[in-house]
């Protein structure tokens, strides 16, 4: 189901697949079970088959019946920049017969309200977490995609008890490096002249292996459809939050809880090289390799993406298999 709430002042939309009706969730973060069987509506509604992608992660099967309300876990989804909690659709579907899931659109995208002239990664944080308080969650695994990832860092900096798991996908604890700053202020300058089409045009194809991209037209048309939705005050606030992030690497190396990196073998944006340095500085973090995907995982193998999460939350339980 999809619903408005006021979280840290800000209106936002989330989706959850704990079904209308159902009392609110337990303390440890769990729903109550309930009698019956039902559907979830908006994201995360009941998913047919997914086609496999190749991952070391992979599973087999299809989405399963929309009742997530007895999942003894819960997972809260964080979209990228330049998405909403649509993009969650596939892996939505695939981890509700398991998991308690909720996505919302971050503020600046989707139909969340935009808070300018800055949208900090703590600011977002801060929203996500009274939004989560708001919806009876204490705990949680945040699995947060590319800017979804910087705001799950915060949360954990921020609020870490309200965490159980972290997972970053195509995303990184490090600061802009100075290419990427220049890059962020190009971006801002291109949507101040007026030509937020040159957005829409380039980065959506970007994010894509560059075997995908003729396979994923349609989501890339999607994707630049989204950026020209996406308020301009809210592109700009976004990206001078992303700006201004902070390394967050020896936070996370003190983190007291379970990690995971889920990252795509042909990415440009998070290159094997840099890949590599991020392994290699957080020895304490799984690490899952998507051998088909780009920077896009959650699209382009989301039955691989949904099955290691699966798996991350629900690891000391027999039952950790998509069907």
């Amino acid at each position: 189901m999809e619903k408005f709430i006021i979280a840290a002042g800000t209106a936002i939309r989330i989706a959850d697949t704990l079904r209308n009706g159902i009392p609110n969730a337990a303390p440890d973060g769990s729903a109550p079970a309930a009698n019956g069987s039902g559907s979830t509506s908006g994201s995360g509604s009941c998913a047919g088959s997914v086609s496999e992608g190749s991952s070391s992660a992979s599973g087999s099967g299809s989405g399963s019946p929309c009742n997530s309300a007895s999942a003894p876990r819960m997972v809260v989804l964080l979209h990228g920049y330049l998405e909403n909690l649509n993009v969650w659709d596939e892996v939505t579907g695939l981890l509700q017969a398991h998991l308690r899931v909720i996505a919302p659109d971050l503020p600046g995208h989707g139909i969340s309200e935009v808070r300018p002239p800055e949208h900090s990664m703590e600011f977002l944080a801060d929203v996500v977490y009274d939004a989560l308080v708001a919806a009876g969650v204490s705990k949680c695994t945040v699995v947060g995609h590319s800017m979804g990832g910087y705001v799950a860092l915060a949360l954990a900096e921020l609020h870490p008890e309200i965490l159980d798991g972290l997972v970053l996908l195509s995303s990184t604890p490090n600061a802009d490096p100075p290419e990427k700053l220049r890059d962020r202020e190009r971006e801002i300058a291109i949507v101040q002249g007026g030509k937020k089409e040159l957005l829409s045009r380039t980065a959506p194809a970007l994010g894509f292996a560059p075997q995908n991209r003729a396979r994923f037209a349609d989501e890339i048309e999607d994707l630049a459809e989204l950026t020209m939705l996406t308020e301009d005050d809210g592109i700009m606030a976004l990206l001078r939050g992303m700006a201004s992030r902070p390394d967050r690497n020896a936070m996370l190396r003190e983190l007291p809880v379970p990690q995971l990196f889920i990252l795509g073998r042909h990415d440009e944006r998070i290159t094997p090289d840099t890949a590599a340095a991020m392994i290699a500085a957080q020895p304490q973090a799984r690490v899952v390799w998507l051998e088909g995907s780009g920077h896009n995982g959650h699209l382009e193998e989301p039955r691989a993406v949904a099955q290691a999460i699966l798996q991350f939350t629900d690891t000391n339980n027999d039952n950790n298999k998509l069907l």
